[in-house]
């Protein structure tokens, strides 16, 4: 699985450093990407990216941009997945499944283009 898209109450998310203002926001609900560090596609491309990612955080860049593609994904799914539940249709798990994998193979194939994007415009590297 690639990640997961969840509502997550904001105290909860305030816990990691970089999203600590959403502490004042307390039980409210925030929509929260989860990522699956250890999905294996994700693990290859990092590692296969390992040199030409040398610049400080460069992984960690890398991933990030993996997280927004694959959120973007996760979250129209979600959204779509409401709607079925709400006109009573079931989903079938297969099915959401393999749109989670195709979602993360999209934003996984675009990557390698924009790290050399980036290298050329001198903004990484």
């Amino acid at each position: 699985m690639p990640g997961s898209f969840e509502s997550v109450p904001a105290k909860d998310v305030a816990r990691r450093e970089e999203y600590k203002e959403l502490a004042r926001l307390g039980e409210t609900l925030v929509p929260t990407i989860f990522l699956n560090e250890d999905y294996a596609p994700l693990r290859k491309y990092i590692t296969g990216r390992q040199k030409s990612l040398t610049s400080e955080g460069g992984a960690d860049r890398a991933r990030n941009r993996y997280a927004v593609g694959i959120g973007v994904g996760l979250a129209l799914l979600d959204q779509e997945t409401k709607k079925f539940a709400k006109a009573g249709k079931p989903v079938d798990e297969e099915v959401l499944l393999g749109s989670k994998r195709a979602a993360a193979q999209a934003a996984l194939s675009v990557l390698p283009e924009f790290d050399a994007l980036a290298k050329e415009a001198g903004v990484e590297g």
